[in-house]
């Protein structure tokens, strides 16, 4: 019983050591920076500009766009190759 004590002693204390060097790496490894480009792209995404709904995968169809208020902006060609 006292082996059996001793082995479960010494997993446990590699575990936590195994644990603080895994959280010591996470918290010293930089984090990534986002470029000016990617953050404009990021408000672009978000902001409220137009989107393009009811668009069809048939030739000659019509995709309507709409603004963020839902009031019909513009009608236009289809774009997927028919």
């Amino acid at each position: 019983m006292k082996n059996l004590n001793k082995i479960l002693f010494a997993v446990s204390g590699g575990l936590l050591l195994g644990g603080g060097a895994v959280l010591a790496y996470m918290q010293a490894r930089p984090q990534p920076e986002f470029s000016d480009l990617t953050l404009a792209n990021i408000e672009a995404l978000a902001g409220g500009e137009a989107s393009a709904v009811g668009c069809r995968y048939e030739k000659g169809s019509r995709c309507y766009v709409f603004s963020p208020n839902g009031v019909l902006v513009d009608k236009v060609r289809n774009a997927y190759p028919g």
